[in-house]
């Protein structure tokens, strides 16, 4: 894969990237899995305190119904 920037004057840093194995793929998403694991609970918590006032309207306002 490569990646480019450009801007009317200038042309930004390119970086190509090499093929991932399935190992490395295997290990990555393994990875990712596990730190949404660990933060996962306290972002849900503090979403649900940010955007709780904002849910309990829905089905108060005019218009179709959210699904």
């Amino acid at each position: 894969m490569f990646w480019d920037a450009f801007s009317y004057y200038k042309k930004g840093p390119c970086h190509i990237w090499k093929d991932e194995t399935a190992k490395e793929k295997r290990n990555a998403k393994a990875d990712l899995d596990y730190r949404n694991s660990l933060t996962e609970a306290a972002h849900k918590s503090a979403w649900e305190l940010e955007n709780r006032m904002t849910r309990l309207g829905l089905r108060n306002k005019t218009g179709p119904k959210p699904k």
